[in-house]
C-alpha cells in the first residue's frame, strides 16, 4: 500500500550493462531476466537516503538484473546494507555532489560520488525494485519521481572489498531524484523467498573466481 515519506528522501541509481551470463550466476532461475541488448541486461547500484526524526537512514543495494518474477517487473535488488551483520553506509552532500560510502569490518567496501549535471528533467516515472531477502518474503517497492537529474558518477571498489566479487558492467547512466511517495508490497502473492533466493557472492560458498567480470574492468569506474 502507498506510504508517504518526507520529500527530502534522496535516491541515486547507477545503471550498467551487465553480461547475461554473469547476472545469471547470481539470479534464481525463477527470475526472468530481460535482455536489453544481445547478451546484456541492466544492473548496477541503487542508493537511498531516508530522512527520519532520529537521523537519516542510508541504504545501498546491488541491482543484479532487470526482469520479472511472478508477473512483477523491476530490478532484482539485493541489499548490501540495512540488515543484521551487514556493513554501515553514510551519505555526505557537499558542493553540489554526494559521496556515498559503505564500510564494514574496518574496511572500505565501496565509495560512490554522484554529481548532477542536468537538473529538473520533467519526466514522471516509477523505479520498481524486487527485493531478494535472506528470510521471509520477497517484496516489491516502487519509488516515484516527477523529475530527475542526469548525473555523472565515480565508483571506487577497493581491491580488498568483498563487493569486488560482483560482476562489473559498462556504466551507461546515472540518475538521482527526490522521492516523496513510496509504494510497497510486503509480499508477492505469498511466494516464499526461497524461490527468489540470490546466491551470496560475499560468502565462502561462492569463490570469487567463479564470478566472471568483463575483461578490462578496473576498480575505479
Amino acid at each position: 500500500m502507498p506510504q508517504e515519506n518526507a520529500p527530502s528522501n534522496e535516491m541515486a541509481i547507477i545503471l550498467s550493462l551487465v553480461r547475461l551470463e554473469s547476472a545469471r550466476r547470481l539470479v534464481a532461475r525463477t527470475f526472468e531476466i530481460l535482455e536489453i541488448l544481445p547478451g546484456f541486461t541492466l544492473g548496477g547500484w541503487f542508493c537511498a537516503r531516508f530522512s527520519a526524526p532520529g537521523g537519516d537512514r542510508v541504504e545501498i543495494g546491488r541491482m543484479h538484473a532487470i526482469g520479472a518474477f511472478e508477473e512483477k517487473r523491476g530490478f532484482l535488488l539485493e541489499p548490501v546494507t540495512g540488515g543484521r551483520g551487514k556493513p554501515s553506509a553514510r551519505w555526505v552532500s557537499e558542493g553540489g555532489s554526494s559521496t556515498i560510502c559503505v564500510e564494514g569490518e574496518g574496511l572500505s567496501w565501496i565509495e560512490m560520488r554522484v554529481t548532477p549535471r542536468i537538473r529538473r528533467v520533467p519526466i514522471r516515472m516509477g523505479f520498481p525494485f524486487i527485493l531478494a531477502r535472506e528470510t521471509g518474503f520477497p517484496s516489491i517497492i516502487v519509488y516515484q519521481t516527477h523529475q530527475f537529474e542526469l548525473a555523472t558518477s565515480r565508483v571506487v571498489i577497493p581491491r580488498e572489498s568483498p563487493l569486488r566479487a560482483y560482476p562489473h558492467g559498462v556504466k551507461i547512466a546515472t540518475l538521482c531524484w527526490q522521492s516523496a511517495t513510496v509504494f510497497s508490497e510486503d509480499r508477492l502473492e505469498m511466494v516464499r523467498s526461497e524461490r527468489l533466493a540470490v546466491p551470496d557472492p560475499l560468502c565462502e560458498a561462492t569463490p570469487r573466481a567463479s564470478v566472471p567480470c568483463l575483461r578490462g574492468e578496473e576498480g575505479v569506474r
